[in-house]
């Protein structure tokens, strides 16, 4: 059920899409001071394995050593040369490309090649700025704020429903990572609705849920969505169901959406869970990381094996086509935000109420964080609540 009974006004205006000062101070006051998900432990496949990225302009090297997962600033210490230009590769030793300078897995100095022409200089003097990392799941976490709250803190609830869907156990579906061509708001905002099912994915999904199908949670900095299909089963649930009882796959095909505002967004449904993460580039443009799995046991059949491989291409082929057909209105909907002129207007349904609170809490960032907080910071009220509704919606395989 909404919880709301009418219409609710468009909190932002459509500048909030454009402006470079909007940009900046959502940089500075909503992300910088988080967490967010970079990819997960299939980029880093070996012992050595790393990944580079930018992330909100910090060049980045993603390491697995040790067993764990560590994160640097892709920059030299010596004269300021990225250590590496490479998307991935697999490094025993953190290697600059320029003079050879060598980092260990604290990021300090190694190896020095000619280091008697560097006389005197202590050990210890130069390094790399080192990150903070850590895995939930199989996904891979980095937070850019030296005193960010522990990981755990951060996501709340959301920390356990990804160690549940992306446990070692679930098989990796597709990796994607997809730039948007429009502000990061535009594609978690369409996340959050399912308003546009009908015209934008009317192969897809078909057709929009039932109001009576539909629970919204609402809270300071996350919301939630589960839709049964009790009342109004669509043709993608009734073809679930089928072809579960010919798999003999048991899952819920109920399902079930959380966003960890800002920027992540966790889901599930029938035997697929998956996970977005928003990483804003500009004012005008932002990339999507995506990571698909399958996360039910195949039993023992001959007809359970041939059937699952199937259902991963299926799965693969459906969420790409998905991705696509929203991909080809980003565009349009950031063209239409950036208008020298807009009609009177800016409403939100009941069905898009999501949308209304996630606006509310950028609202209240920007104007200085009215819940007497600082952004990312997880409220303490209603954390019981939300851990009982995730354990209760998202966790059982049986709701």
């Amino acid at each position: 059920m909404f919880q709301h009974q009418s219409h609710l006004p468009q909190l932002l205006a459509p500048e909030a899409y454009c402006s470079v000062g909007q940009h900046d101070r959502e940089l500075d006051r909503l992300f910088l001071p988080g967490w967010h998900c970079i990819g997960s432990l299939s980029d880093l496949p070996r012992e050595g394995s790393y990944l580079t990225l930018e992330l909100f302009g910090h060049p980045l090297l993603v390491w697995r050593k040790e067993g764990q997962v560590h994160a640097y600033l892709n920059v030299c210490s010596h004269r300021f040369c990225m250590l590496t230009h490479a998307a991935r590769g697999r490094q025993q030793e953190l290697t600059c490309q320029y003079h050879g300078w060598q980092y260990d897995v604290c990021g300090s100095t190694r190896r020095i090649p000619d280091a008697k022409s560097f006389r005197p200089m202590e050990k210890g003097t130069l390094g790399l700025k080192k990150f903070r990392a850590e895995t939930v799941g199989q996904l891979v976490f980095v937070t850019l704020a030296d005193d960010a709250p522990p990981l755990a803190e951060y996501l709340g609830p959301a920390h356990a429903l990804c160690e549940e869907l992306f446990s070692s156990r679930a098989q990796l579906v597709l990796a994607a990572i997809r730039p948007n061509r429009s502000n990061w708001k535009v594609s978690l905002e369409n996340s959050l609705e399912s308003y546009h099912l009908e015209t934008v994915h009317a192969t897809t999904f078909g057709s929009w849920p039932d109001e009576r199908d539909i629970f919204h949670e609402l809270w300071d900095e996350m919301s939630a969505v589960r839709v049964t299909r009790e009342a109004e089963p669509s043709y993608l649930h009734r073809l679930g169901e089928l072809v579960m009882r010919l798999a003999k796959i048991d899952c819920d095909l109920n399902y079930y959406q959380f966003h960890r505002y800002p920027s992540l967004v966790v889901a599930r449904f029938g035997m697929f869970s998956w996970m977005e993460s928003v990483i804003p580039t500009s004012p005008t443009d932002s990339y999507d990381i995506w990571r698909f799995y399958s996360n039910v046991a195949i039993s023992g059949s001959l007809r359970s094996r041939f059937i699952a491989p199937a259902l991963w291409l299926w799965g693969r082929w459906w969420f790409e086509k998905v991705i696509r057909e929203d991909e080809r209105v980003f565009p349009a909907i950031q063209q239409g935000l950036g208008a020298p002129r807009h009609p009177s207007g800016g409403l939100v349904s009941v069905r898009e109420e999501r949308i209304f609170h996630f606006q509310n809490y950028i609202r209240a960032a920007m104007d200085g964080g009215d819940r007497g907080q600082r952004p990312g910071v997880r409220s303490q009220g209603p954390g019981v609540r939300n851990q009982e509704f995730v354990s209760k919606h998202a966790i059982d395989p049986h709701p």
